[in-house]
C-alpha cells in the first residue's frame, strides 16, 4: 500500500512537471481566448490576464474551456499598470504570450491615448515583467502586418516580407493608419527590450507574429471587436466598412504563436546575420498571400445562406498579385486555412452562438 502511494505521488509529480506554464495577456480577447484554448488542450498551465476576472460576461467562456477548471487562472492586469501589473502572471512561467493591445480603426477620439499608449506601454510592462523574471525563457508578441506595411498596394512583382518595416504611418492619418502606427512602435519597442543587455541580461529570446485581418470562428458571443463586427454587419445585411484586405484564421494565428515558442528550425528573422538555426528572434507573417475581396466574402455568404438578406458588394475583380512574399511561417510546419473556409466557419459559429441574428429576405424575394 505504501509503495503504491509513493508510486502514485511520483507519477503525479512527473505529470505536473511536464505541464509548462504560460502567461497569456488579453486572454478574453478574440485571439487570446483561442490561444488559451489551444494551450490548455496541450496540457499547459495557463495564467491569463484580463481587465476584470470577476466579469462573468467576459470570462464565462474562458472558464468553461476544456481543462480550464484545473489549469487556468485569471489575473487582473492593466496595460498601463507597469511591469508590476504582470508580475504574478510571469512568476514561474516558461513563456509569455503578449496578445493584449487595442485594435480599433474607427471612432478614435485620441489616437495617442486610445491606441499608442496602451500598445506601447503595455508591451513595455508585460515584456519588462518577463525579462525581470527568473523563469521565462521565451516571449511571443502579437504584432501585425501593420508593422511591415502602411497599406500600399505595391506594384506587380513587388511583395512585403518579414524584414520590412512600416515607415509611413503616423498619428496624423485616419484611424486605420493610427492603428498601424501603434503596432509599429510597439513591436519596435519589443525588439529594443530584447536586444538591450541591461533590460535582458538573461538573453531571453522572442518572436513576433504578424497576422493580417483575423477571421475565423470565435469562442464566445461577443461582437465588440473589429473582426466579429465585420461578420455581424455582413450577416445583418449591411456592407462591412472594411474593404479588400488580406486575411488569416484565428486558429492558425494561435497555432503560430505556440509553434514559434516551441518549434526548432526556421529561416529569416529580425537579424539576417543571425544564424538561422531556430525560430528565436524572428518575425512571422501569417496571412493570405493576396487581398481577399469584400465582394468575394459577401458572395460566399450569399451562396451558403441564400435566405439571408446579404448585400451585394462591388464586382468581383480578377485575383490581385501576391502582396506577401512566401513567408517563413512555412518553417513552423504550418499550412494556412483558405479564407473562404474561415469565413464560412466564422459565420456558422456566430449564428450558433446567437451573437448575431441574420436578416432574412422577405418571402416575396425568396
Amino acid at each position: 500500500m505504501l509503495l503504491a502511494l509513493l508510486l502514485s505521488t511520483l507519477l503525479l509529480h512527473v505529470t505536473f512537471a511536464k505541464n509548462k506554464i504560460a502567461c497569456v495577456t488579453g486572454a478574453s480577447g478574440y485571439l487570446g481566448m483561442e490561444l488559451t484554448a489551444q494551450l490548455l488542450n496541450m496540457q499547459y498551465v495557463v495564467r491569463g490576464t484580463v481587465r476584470d476576472p470577476n466579469n462573468q460576461k467576459k470570462t464565462a467562456h474562458l472558464r468553461a474551456l476544456p481543462f480550464a477548471k484545473d489549469n487556468l487562472t485569471l489575473l487582473k492586469a492593466d496595460l498601463l499598470g507597469g511591469p508590476e501589473a504582470f508580475t504574478d502572471c510571469v512568476q514561474g512561467a516558461d513563456v509569455l504570450f503578449h496578445t493584449a493591445s487595442p485594435f480599433a480603426t474607427t471612432n478614435i477620439k485620441d489616437p495617442m491615448k486610445d491606441l499608442v499608449e496602451p500598445a506601447l506601454r503595455g508591451t513595455e510592462a508585460a515584456v519588462g515583467a518577463a525579462l525581470q523574471s527568473s523563469t521565462v525563457q521565451k516571449i511571443i508578441l502579437t504584432s501585425s502586418i501593420a508593422a511591415t506595411m502602411a497599406g500600399a498596394m505595391g506594384k506587380d512583382g513587388d511583395c512585403f516580407h518579414q524584414h520590412d518595416w512600416n515607415t509611413a504611418s503616423s498619428l496624423n492619418g485616419n484611424g486605420l493608419d493610427a492603428y498601424r502606427y501603434s503596432k509599429t512602435v510597439a513591436e519596435k519597442k519589443f525588439w529594443e527590450l530584447l536586444q538591450d543587455k541591461k533590460t535582458n541580461p538573461r538573453r531571453i529570446t522572442g518572436a513576433a507574429i504578424n497576422p493580417s485581418f483575423i477571421i475565423g470562428p470565435p469562442r464566445n458571443a461577443r461582437t465588440d471587436g473589429e473582426s466579429t463586427t465585420y461578420m455581424s454587419l455582413a450577416l445583418s445585411g449591411i456592407l462591412p466598412y472594411r474593404g479588400n484586405t488580406p486575411m488569416c484564421d484565428v486558429r492558425d494565428v494561435a497555432t503560430a504563436h505556440i509553434k514559434a515558442a516551441t518549434v526548432k528550425g526556421g529561416t529569416g528573422g529580425l537579424d539576417e546575420k543571425r544564424p538561422k538555426t531556430d525560430v528565436a528572434n524572428h518575425r512571422f507573417i501569417v496571412s493570405s498571400a493576396r487581398w481577399v475581396q469584400r465582394a468575394s466574402v459577401l458572395s460566399w455568404l450569399r451562396e451558403k445562406y441564400p435566405t439571408f438578406d446579404i448585400v451585394v458588394g462591388q464586382k468581383i475583380e480578377p485575383p490581385s498579385h501576391v502582396i506577401f512574399c512566401p513567408s517563413n511561417f512555412q518553417t513552423l510546419d504550418m499550412k494556412l486555412r483558405d479564407p473562404k473556409s474561415s469565413i464560412l466557419d466564422m459565420a456558422k459559429r456566430m449564428i450558433e452562438l446567437e451573437s448575431v441574428v441574420p436578416t432574412v429576405k422577405e418571402e416575396k424575394e425568396l
